[in-house]
C-alpha cells in the first residue's frame, strides 16, 4: 500500500491495523498467513503465504487469487489516505524454514518467487497480477485474466507471461463454460476405447427407444474425464444429432441455475452474440412458433435481452415467473427433440448448482434427451447431494462407469506420445509405470519434472540400429501407429529417448504439483489419522494392521481401528481382502462405501444421527475384520512417506524387515518354505529358524491325523456309496418311510461303523468321526446330487468301469483314492473354524509380505537380501500366473544386480540363475520361445550342469543319463550332512525345473534333431529328481518324462512312467504341497488322455482335479483343466442324448 503524501503517522497506523484485520479474516479461513508486515520508502507491505507445512489446501492458487481481489478492492476504497494498492501473486517451490541469525531467527519463505511476487507489485501497480504459473494452477476460466505487457523488472529474468486478475465475478461468467481439452487427431485419447463403446452402444438403444438416459464416467483427478468428454462430443457429431458440450468450476456450484442456463445459451447460440440486439435476433429467428413473443420478455435476466415488458408478465410473482421459464425451456426441448437427437455433455458435473439439479430431474422425465456428465468421486466429507441429484444418479435410466487406471502399455504409449518419441528406455518405463499408478495426469507430471530436470536425453532413430530386445519389449508396445505419426514418419526423422548418465530414477522426489496434491489431502486430517498415514506409508502400499499396530507408538486396537474406519470413510485406505469372504460385515463395507455403489448416494442423504451412528460402527466392525489395507491413492503413501526424517526411515523400516521376515514364506496351503524351493539354504547370511518347535509338534500332529483320517476315508467312501444304493432300493420297497427319518437312521448307522473302525486301528481320531459324521453325509449329499444319480442308478462294478474308461487297474485305484482325498479335504475345511483358513493365501503374501521387504532392505542398504526377496517375489508371481509382475521385479532385480553399490560384492552365482531362469520362464508363458531357450541354457551354466549344443554331443549325454538313471533305480543316494543336503537340494530343484522348461521349448521347435534335445533334457530332469529324493519332484518328472515319450509316440515308456507317478502318489500326503502335486498329477493325466482320445476317462480325471483346484483356491490352475474338460466334453463322439446321463456334464 502506498500512501497519500499528506498522510500522518495516525492515518497509517489506523490504515495498516484495518488492512491487518481484513487481510486476516479473508486468508485465515483458507489457511493463510501473514508471515511479515514491513514498512519502507515507497508504503507498507504484507507477505502473505498459502501453503505453509501443516496449512496445505488443494486450491492454493484459486484461493490467494480470490483473497488478493478481496483485499485489493477493500484497500482501495475502504481505507483513509491510501493513494495506490497493487498485489502480487505468485506460486511453485521456495525455501521455507527458520533463517537469519541465531540471535534474530526469523520462520519465513526466501526464493525466486517470493522476489517475483514483490517486482509485479512494484512494477505492475494498482493491480492484481500474478505469473503464468499461478495462471494456470487456479484452473480459472481464461475470461478471468487478461494478459499484461512485458515489463523489465528489476533482477527477473525470464519472468514468462504476466496476467491481471480481474475477479470472479457473475457477468464475467456469462454464458462462459466451454470444454477446456481440445480434441487432436495427432495425440488421439489412449486406453479409453471401452468407455468410448459404451456410449456408443448405448446411444444406438436410445434412439430405437426413444427412452432418457443418463451415463456418468466417475473417476479420480487426472484419470483424463475432460478428455474422455471431449472425445464423446466429437463421435457424437454426426448428422441429425446435436451435442452441446460444457465444463463447470467450483466456483458455479453456488450460482443459482448457471448449469442450465449456460447451457440452453449454448444449445440456442446466444453465447457468442455480444451485443443484446444480436441475441435477440437469434432468440426470435429460432423461437417462432414456439414461444408466444409475450412470453419472450421471461428471457431478459436469463439471457440477458431486452424484449419489452408485457402486461400478462407484468401481472406474474418471481414464483410463477420460474415455473413459467421452466416450461417454455421444456417447451424449446421437446421442439427440439422432434426433429434431432439431443446430447448433452457435462463435465465436472460434481458443480452442478441446485436449482440445475431439480430442472435436470424435471427435463429426464419429460424429455427424450441424452446426457452425459463426467464427474469426480463425492468425498464423504463434502457437501450433501441435493434429493434430484440422488433421484438422477439412482434412476435405472442412469448407467455408473468408474474409470480405472491406465494399463503399463497404454501408459508407455503416452509416455512416448507426449514426448514426441517411438521408445523410451526400459527404465524409464519402469520408473513410470511404478510412479504414475496409471494415472495418466501424474504420468505427464512426472515427465514434465524430469524434463525440467534435464534427465531425459533424446537421440535420432538410427534406421540400422539392431533391432530392440526381445526381453525389453514383452508387455509393452512403445512405438505409435497412428494414422498421423505414419504420415509424420515419412517427412521427418524419428526420436527415442533416455534417460541420463549416472541418473537413478529410484532416488528422484515427487514432482512438487503431485507432492502438493498429496499434501493438502495429508493435512486436512486430524493427527492421529496423520500418524496412521505416516507408519502405513513406511509399510508400503499395501499393509497388515497387525503390521501396523506393530510399529505403531504405544497405540491401543481400539484407537487404531477407529481411526482405521475414519480413513477408510474418507477414502484414503480400502480393505483390500474383500474377495475372502470372510464374513458378513466385511461384504457390507464393500456394498456400503464403494463409490460405485448407488446405494452410497442414497445413504448420503440420511441426517438422522442415530442411522449415521449405526452405519460408522458396522464400519468400525468391519475394519476389524480386515487383515489387509491399502492406499487408495499410492500417490499419497509416497508423500507421507517422505516426510519423515533419514534417521527415522531408518528405524522404521528396520522394525518393519524384523517383523516380516518371519511371514515371508508360502501359505500354509501350498507347504510353506520358500517360493524358490529350499532357496533360503542355498544363500548366505539367510538360513533362519522359521518356526519354533512347538509349532512344528503341532503340524506333525496334524498330518498323522490326516495320514489317519486318509484311512478312514477308504473304507467310509464304499459304506457311503453302498448305503445310498441300499437306501434308494428300500425307498422303492418302502415309500411310507418319510426322508428325514431314514437320514436320522442312517447318520446313526454311519457315525456307529465310523467310531468301530477308528476305535480298533486309530484311537486318536475316533472323537473327530463322531463329530464329522454331519460333515460326511452332507458331502455324500452334494457328490451324489453333482453326479445326478437317480434312484435306479447301481455302482458300476470294476470291469465295466475298466471296459467303458479302457483304463488300467492302477489308474481306477487313482480315480478312488482321489475321491478320498476330496472327501478328506472336505471335512478339514469343515473343521476350521475360520472360513477360507485352508484357501491359498500367496497373493497376499507376495503383496503384503515379500514385495514390501524387498523394498525396506533396499531403504536399509542391504541389497543382498533386497536381491533375495526381488527374486521371491518374482517366483511368486509367476507361479500364480501374474507374469507382468514378475517381469517388473525382475527387472528391479537385474538393475540391482548392475548397480554399482551391488557389483563389490560377492555374488551368489546360484541367485544369478534363479533371475535368468525366471527370466525364461516369463518368455516361455509370453510366447516368445527363443529368447526363453537362450535364458535357459544360460540359467543352466550357471547351475553347472551343461547342456549339449550339437546331436552328437546329445546322443553321447543321453547314454550318460541313462545309466544314471539305471543306477538311481537300483541304489540311492545318501546326504551325509543335514545342511549341506538342502543347499544341494537348492540346485537340484532349480536344475530340473530349467530341464522341464527346456524339454518344453525344444519340443516346439521345427528342427529335425528337436526329438533328441527333447529327450534328452526328460531324462536330465528326471535324474535331478531321483537325486533329490523328493517324491513330489520325482512324480513331476515321470508325468513330464511320460509326455514327452507319449509325444513322440513311444507308448512302451509313456505308459511304464504314468504307472511309476501313479504308484509314488500314493506315499505322498494329503496336506499342503502333496494336496497340490497329487492335483497337478490329475490335471496332467487327464490331459494326457485327453490327447489320446480317452474322453471318459480324461472327464473323470480332470473333474477331481478340478474339485481339488476349487477347494485349494487355485484359479489359474483351475482355469486350464476346465479348459481341458471342456474339450473333452466337446470332442466326446456320444450322443446329446447320452452326454444328458453322462454324471460329470454339469460340473460347470
Amino acid at each position: 500500500m502506498q500512501f497519500e503524501e499528506n498522510a500522518n503517522t495516525h492515518h497509517v497506523c489506523k490504515a495498516i491495523q484495518d488492512a491487518t484485520a481484513m487481510i486476516t479474516g479473508t486468508i485465515l479461513p483458507l489457511s493463510g498467513n501473514i508471515n511479515k508486515v514491513f514498512m519502507f520508502d515507497k508504503g507498507c507491505t504484507f507477505l502473505c503465504i498459502f501453503g505453509l507445512p501443516g496449512d496445505k489446501q488443494a486450491d492454493e492458487s484459486t484461493n490467494a487469487l480470490d483473497s488478493a481481489h478481496k483485499i485489493h478492492a477493500f484497500c482501495s476504497t475502504a481505507l483513509m489516505k491510501v493513494k495506490i494498492v497493487s498485489i502480487g501473486v505468485t506460486g511453485g517451490p521456495v525455501f521455507c524454514g527458520v533463517v537469519g541469525h541465531r540471535v534474530r531467527h526469523e520462520y519465513t519463505v526466501i526464493g525466486r518467487k517470493v522476489n517475483l511476487a514483490a517486482r509485479l507489485m512494484m512494477f505492475y501497480p494498482g493491480l492484481v497480477s500474478c505469473d503464468a504459473l499461478t495462471y494456470s494452477k487456479s484452473k480459472l476460466p481464461h475470461y478471468f485474466f487478461e494478459e499484461l505487457p512485458l515489463v523489465e523488472m528489476k533482477g527477473v529474468v525470464n519472468p514468462g507471461t504476466v496476467y491481471q486478475f480481474l475477479g470472479i465475478t457473475e457477468k464475467a461468467m456469462i454464458y462462459k463454460a466451454y470444454l477446456t481439452k481440445e480434441r487432436s487427431e495427432i495425440y488421439p485419447l489412449l486406453g479409453r476405447k471401452k468407455e468410448t463403446d459404451i456410449f456408443e452402444n448405448l446411444l444406438e438403444k436410445f434412439k430405437e427407444t426413444k427412452l432418457s438416459h443418463v451415463i456418468i464416467y466417475e473417476g479420480l483427478m487426472g484419470y483424463g474425464k475432460s478428455q474422455l468428454v471431449t472425445e464423446i462430443a466429437y463421435i457424437g457429431q454426426a448428422p441429425g444429432q446435436k451435442v452441446v458440450a460444457m465444463e463447470l468450476t467450483k466456483i458455479n456450484a453456488w450460482q443459482n441455475f448457471f448449469a442450465v442456463r449456460t447451457l440452453m445459451a449454448m444449445f440456442l447460440g446466444v453465447d457468442v452474440c455480444k451485443t443484446y440486439d444480436a441475441r435477440q435476433y437469434i432468440l426470435l429467428s429460432k423461437l417462432r412458433g414456439v414461444i408466444e413473443e409475450q412470453y419472450l420478455c421471461l428471457f431478459n435476466n436469463l439471457f440477458h435481452v431486452k424484449f419489452p415488458t408485457s402486461e400478462v408478465v407484468s401481472q406474474m410473482d418471481n414464483d410463477r415467473k420460474n415455473k413459467e421459464i421452466e416450461t417454455m425451456l421444456l417447451k424449446i426441448l421437446i421442439n427440439a427433440a422432434e426433429k434431432e437427437v439431443l446430447i448433452f455433455a457435462i463435465d465436472e458435473a460434481q458443480f452442478i448448482d441446485k436449482a440445475s439439479w431439480d430442472f435436470l430431474d424435471n427435463l429426464l422425465k419429460s424429455v427424450p434427451i441424452f446426457v452425459v456428465m463426467a464427474l469426480s468421486p463425492i468425498n464423504h466429507k463434502g457437501r450433501i447431494l441435493c434429493s434430484s441429484a440422488a433421484q438422477i444418479l439412482n434412476s435405472p435410466s442412469t448407467t455408473f462407469i468408474q474409470l480405472r487406471e491406465l494399463s503399463p502399455s497404454v501408459i508407455i504409449q503416452k509416455a512416448c506420445q507426449d514426448l514426441g518419441v517411438v521408445s523410451i528406455a526400459r527404465e524409464l518405463e519402469t520408473f513410470l509405470i511404478q510412479r504414475s499408478h496409471g494415472n495418466p495426469f501424474y504420468c505427464e507430471e512426472l515427465l514434465r519434472n524430469l524434463h525440467l530436470n534435464n534427465v531425459l536425453q533424446f537421440h535420432v532413430l538410427d534406421e540400422d540400429e539392431e533391432k530392440e530386445d526381445e526381453w525389453d519389449s514383452l508387455f509393452t508396445t512403445t512405438v505409435l501407429k497412428t494414422h498421423a505419426s505414419k504420415m509424420l514418419d515419412e517427412e521427418t526423422e524419428l526420436y527415442i529417448c533416455t534417460v541420463g548418465q549416472n541418473v537413478k530414477l529410484t532416488t528422484i522426489s515427487l514432482p512438487p504439483t503431485l507432492k502438493g496434491i498429496a499434501l493438502a489431502a495429508l493435512d486436512n486430517m486430524n493427527p492421529s489419522e496423520q500418524m496412521v498415514v505416516k507408519c502405513a506409508a513406511v509399510i508400503g502400499v499395501m499393509f497388515t494392521t497387525e503390521m501396523l499396530l506393530y510399529i505403531l507408538p504405544e497405540w491401543t486396537k481400539r484407537k487404531m481401528y477407529q481411526t482405521l474406519a475414519a480413513l477408510v470413510e474418507s477414502r484414503i485406505f480400502k480393505c483390500c481382502s474383500e474377495r475372502k469372504e470372510v464374513n458378513i460385515t466385511q461384504r457390507m463395507l464393500s456394498k456400503e462405501f464403494s463409490i460405485s455403489n448407488n446405494e452410497l448416494k442414497s445413504l448420503r442423504q440420511e441426517s438422522d444421527l442415530g442411522s449415521v451412528i449405526s452405519n460408522r460402527l458396522k464400519l468400525e466392525e468391519a475394519v476389524m475384520h480386515c487383515k489387509i489395507m491399502e492406499f487408495c491413492t499410492p500417490l499419497l503413501q509416497e508423500a507421507a512417506y517422505e516426510l519423515w526424517l533419514k534417521n527415522q526411515k531408518k528405524a522404521l523400516h528396520f522394525k518393519c524387515a524384523s517383523y516380516l521376515k518371519w511371514l515371508a514364506h508360502r501359505c500354509k496351503c501350498c507347504g510353506e518354505g520358500d517360493f524358490i524351493p529350499y532357496h533360503r539354504y542355498a544363500v548366505d547370511g539367510m538360513l533362519q529358524k522359521f518356526y519354533s518347535q512347538e509349532y512344528k509338534i503341532k503340524n506333525i500332529k496334524e498330518d498323522v491325523l490326516n495320514e489317519a483320517a486318509v484311512i478312514l476315508v477308504s473304507e467310509t467312501l464304499k459304506k457311503l456309496e453302498a448305503s445310498h444304493q441300499e437306501g434308494a432300493e428300500n425307498q422303492e420297497r418302502k415309500g411310507a418311510f418319510s426322508l428325514s427319518h431314514k437320514k436320522g437312521l442312517f447318520r446313526k448307522r454311519e457315525k456307529a461303523d465310523y467310531s468301530f473302525f477308528f476305535s480298533a486301528r486309530h484311537p486318536s481320531v475316533a472323537a473327530l468321526m463322531e463329530s464329522s459324521g454331519d460333515t460326511l453325509i452332507e458331502w455324500k449329499d452334494s457328490r451324489i446330487k453333482t453326479r445326478q444319480l437317480t434312484t435306479g442308478d447301481t455302482l458300476r462294478s470294476t470291469f465295466i468301469l475298466q471296459e467303458s474308461f479302457r483304463a488300467e487297474n492302477s489308474e481306477l485305484e487313482f480315480l478312488k483314492r482321489m475321491d478320498e482325498i476330496i472327501l478328506l479335504t472336505f471335512m478339514s475345511k469343515k473343521r476350521t473354524e475360520t472360513p477360507g483358513s485352508q484357501d491359498c493365501e500367496c497373493k497376499e503374501i507376495v503383496e503384503s509380505v515379500s514385495v514390501p521387504l524387498s523394498q525396506h532392505y533396499l531403504a536399509l542398504g542391504d541389497y543382498s537380501r533386497a536381491f533375495y526377496y526381488l527374486l521371491e517375489s518374482a517366483s511368486a508371481y509367476v507361479n500364480l500366473s501374474h507374469n507382468y509382475m514378475a517381469f517388473t521385479y525382475l527387472n528391479t532385480a537385474e538393475s540391482l544386480l548392475r548397480s554399482s553399490e551391488y557389483k563389490h560384492k560377492l555374488i551368489n552365482q546360484f541367485e544369478v540363475s534363479i533371475l535368468y531362469s525366471l527370466k525364461g520362464e516369463v518368455c516361455y508363458n509370453m510366447g516368445q520361445i527363443t529368447s526363453a531357450k537362450k535364458l535357459i541354457k544360460k540359467a543352466l551354466s550357471l547351475l553347472k550342469k551343461s547342456f549339449p549344443i550339437t546331436v552328437v554331443g546329445a546322443f553321447c549325454m543321453f547314454m550318460v543319463e541313462t545309466s544314471k538313471h539305471l543306477s538311481h533305480q537300483n541304489k540311492q543316494t545318501l546326504w551325509q550332512i543335514s545342511s549341506g543336503r538342502e543347499k544341494r537340494l537348492a540346485v537340484l530343484f532349480q536344475q530340473g525345473h530349467c530341464l522341464s522348461l527346456l524339454w518344453q521349448l525344444f519340443n516346439l521347435d521345427v528342427a529335425r534333431s528337436r526329438k533328441t534335445f527333447t529327450r534328452l533334457a526328460a531324462l536330465m530332469q528326471v535324474n535331478c529328481a531321483e537325486e533329490s529324493q523328493d517324491e513330489s519332484q520325482i512324480i513331476s518328472s515321470y508325468m513330464d518324462f511320460s509326455l514327452c515319450y507319449q509325444m513322440m509316440g513311444c507308448q512302451h515308456e509313456w505308459m511304464k512312467y504314468e504307472l511309476m507317478a501313479i504308484k509314488r502318489s500314493s506315499h505322498l500326503q494329503v496336506v499342503g504341497g502333496g494336496l497340490l502335486t497329487i492335483a497337478k498329477l490329475a490335471s496332467s493325466l487327464a490331459y494326457m488322455k485327453l490327447c489320446l482320445g480317452n474322453m471318459p476317462l480324461a472327464i473323470q480325471l480332470g473333474y477331481r482335479a478340478h474339485e481339488l483346484y476349487e477347494q485349494l483356491k487355485r484359479p489359474n490352475l483351475d482355469a486350464t483343466v476346465l479348459h481341458d474338460i471342456f474339450k473333452a466334453l466337446y470332442l466326446s463322439t456320444r450322443s446329446g442324448g447320452s452326454l444328458e446321463k453322462n454324471p460329470w456334464k454339469t460340473f460347470g
